[in-house]
């Protein structure tokens, strides 16, 4: 939109201290014709527009003219770049690049040092998921149902056909929240476990039903028993435990220890996870989880030790 246009120049003459005709119009990928009729139309509109002629010369704005900034402090202009940053990886860079940059002329050259840098794919991730958030958003945007295979909890290999509604980034993870057309009910999928994900040709128009405010604890416990747990972990594991665990979960003992109680649905993810504090951990509570991981533990030293014998 012409009106969108005509702001983004004022904001990059703010950051730029001049800017050619050209660069703008490459910028805007637009013609310098069309840019020469916006800087007429902003003249107009009475903003101190600066022309240099000659080689070195361009466009700039009189000293001294500034926008209203007092909607931002620096430092919340600063969060926002940063989180907008993030999300290039998210959105299309181009549009990402250029919100970027008419939020930054909102603050002055000297407030511009970035100190916070969000990156929303873990170490090591590869591909997979940016690949899947990006095919995901779009198509949320063009409500495009999709097709996948999923892996659950246990382990069950699952193909749906989904209408994808909304992204979620918590906790570390990205979630997808969609109309299962096989459950027929909203559902919440974990996009890491989502595979061979195709866009499908048709299309979806949002249901008349209210989409709740769905979270990921919601799928993952409402329909599961969900049961107390008390665990003591030594000193060896408490940084690993204080780095999951919400500290009004953490009782600290004066040995350095720790005694966690938190509510889970016993599932394949809480056994892997309780099995990776090894010998840390001591299950107080309760004697069916104990004696789960109890069972795995000794699966393992007896399927491993006869190659060590």
């Amino acid at each position: 939109m012409k009106i969108d246009r005509l702001l983004s120049m004022i904001l990059l003459m703010l950051k730029k201290n001049k800017i050619t005709a050209s660069e703008m119009a490459a910028y805007f990928e637009t013609s310098s014709r069309t840019i020469y009729r916006d800087i007429e139309t902003l003249c107009l509109a009475g903003i101190p527009i600066v022309s240099e002629p000659g080689v070195h010369g361009g466009y700039s704005l009189m000293e001294g003219f500034t926008l209203e900034k007092q909607v931002f402090k620096v430092d919340e202009i600063l969060a926002l770049i940063a989180g907008l940053k993030g999300l290039e990886a998210v959105f299309e860079p181009a549009a990402v690049r250029k919100t970027v940059e008419k939020v930054s002329s909102l603050g002055s050259q000297k407030d511009s040092r970035q100190n916070l840098e969000i990156d929303f794919f873990g170490w090591g991730e590869g591909n997979h998921i940016r690949h899947n958030v990006q095919i995901l958003y779009k198509n949320i945007n063009r409500k495009k149902c999709i097709r996948f295979d999923y892996t659950n909890l246990n382990n069950e290999g699952l193909n749906r056909i989904s209408e994808p509604l909304k992204l979620f980034f918590r906790g570390n993870n990205w979630y997808l929240l969609a109309f299962c057309r096989t459950r027929e009910d909203y559902r919440f999928f974990r996009v890491s476990r989502i595979l061979n994900l195709e866009v499908l040709e048709e299309e979806f128009s949002l249901r008349e039903d209210h989409i709740p405010e769905w979270r990921p604890e919601h799928n993952l416990h409402d329909r599961r028993k969900v049961e107390s747990i008390h665990l003591h972990i030594a000193n060896g594991g408490s940084a690993k435990a204080r780095e999951y665990f919400s500290s009004d979960n953490i009782i600290e003992n004066v040995d350095g220890s720790l005694e966690v109680k938190v509510s889970y649905p016993p599932d394949e993810w809480v056994y892997s996870y309780l099995l990776s504090y090894g010998e840390h951990l001591t299950v107080l509570h309760p004697d069916n989880l104990r004696s789960e991981l109890i069972r795995r533990s000794e699966s393992f030293i007896r399927k491993n030790k006869s190659l060590t014998d």
